[in-house]
C-alpha cells in the first residue's frame, strides 16, 4: 500500500475519526526519525537537506495545529485519540531537533516549541506531564555542574538574552501551576516548588512587567491558597511582590526619561 501524503495526513490530524494516526505518521516520518548521529561528511549534510526539504513543512504544520487541536479532542473525553496525538506532537518535537542544525532558527526556538507543548498538557489537564516536560526542558537549559538547582545561573547561564529569560521564567511559572491544580501534596513537592520561586526570582529583573505581574500571581496565589501558613511562604509571597513593585517604578521611570 502506497504510504498516505502529507496532505492526507494533516486532514487525518484535524479529522475526529483518526483510528491508527500516530502509526501512519511515524511511518511517514521513519526516515527522519531513524536518522543516527553520525560524523559530519558532505553525504551526511546532503541527506539531512534531502530531509528537511522533505519533511519541514510536514512537522510546522504539525507543530502549528496540534496545541489547537489537543484540548478539543480532551474535552471530547476521546482518551485514545488524545494519547495518539500527544504521541504524534512529540515525534514532531523530536524530529525538528533532529533538523534544527541545518535551520537558522532564533535563539531557543525548539525549547519554545516544548513549552508550547507544556502550555498544551495543561491546557488538556495532564498536569503530571506537563511538569515532566517543564522539569526535562530546564535540565536540558541547565548546566550538568549546578547539581542541586533546578534553573540555569542567570550570570554565567547566558541569562541575559531575552530569550532564555522569558523561556526560564514562563517555565518557571508553568510549573507552579501544575503544583496549585493539586499536584503539590507531599513536603518534597512544597520544597521544589520554594526552591523553583527562589531560583527564578532574579530572572524576573531581566523579563518585561507584565510577565513578572503573571508570575507574582501565579506564585502568591499557588502560595496562599495551597501552601500550609508558614514564614518561608509569606517570605516568597514578599519578595515577588517587592520585585513586581521594582519592576513596575522602573518602567516608570524609563517613561519619563
Amino acid at each position: 500500500m502506497d504510504s498516505p501524503s502529507e496532505s492526507s495526513l494533516i486532514a487525518k490530524l484535524q479529522s475526529s475519526d483518526s483510528p491508527g494516526i500516530y502509526a501512519l505518521v511515524s511511518d511517514y516520518l521513519r526516515p527522519l526519525a531513524d536518522l543516527k548521529p553520525t560524523k559530519k561528511s558532505n553525504s551526511d549534510q546532503t541527506l539531512i537537506r534531502s530531509l528537511v526539504k522533505r519533511f519541514l513543512s510536514f512537522i510546522n504544520t504539525s507543530l502549528s495545529m496540534l496545541p489547537k487541536r489537543l484540548p478539543e479532542v480532551s474535552k471530547s473525553n476521546d482518551a485514545v485519540l488524545l494519547l495518539e496525538l500527544l504521541r504524534v506532537y512529540r515525534l514532531c518535537l523530536d524530529c525538528l531537533d533532529t533538523i534544527a542544525p541545518q535551520l537558522v532558527p532564533k535563539p531557543f526556538s525548539v525549547e519554545f516549541q516544548r513549552l508550547r507543548l507544556m502550555h498544551c498538557l495543561e491546557s488538556c489537564a495532564l498536569f503530571a506531564e506537563a511538569e515532566v516536560e517543564g522539569l526535562r526542558l530546564l535540565e536540558k537549559l541547565r548546566p550538568a555542574k549546578r547539581k542541586g538547582k533546578l534553573l540555569p545561573e542567570i550570570d554565567k547561564g547566558g541569562g541575559g538574552g531575552k530569550e532564555l529569560c522569558s523561556l526560564v521564567v514562563d517555565i518557571a511559572v508553568s510549573l507552579v501551576r501544575c503544583a496549585s491544580a493539586g499536584l503539590a501534596k507531599e513536603d518534597d513537592d512544597f520544597k521544589k516548588v520554594l526552591q523553583l520561586v527562589e531560583e527564578v526570582t532574579p530572572w524576573l529583573r531581566h523579563v518585561p512587567l507584565f510577565i513578572v505581574s503573571v508570575a507574582a500571581y501565579n506564585f502568591c496565589t499557588m502560595f496562599l491558597c495551597v501552601c500550609a501558613c508558614c514564614y518561608t511562604v509569606y517570605s516568597c509571597c514578599y519578595s515577588l511582590a517587592c520585585e513586581y513593585v521594582d519592576s513596575w517604578f522602573t518602567l516608570r521611570w524609563e517613561k519619563l526619561d
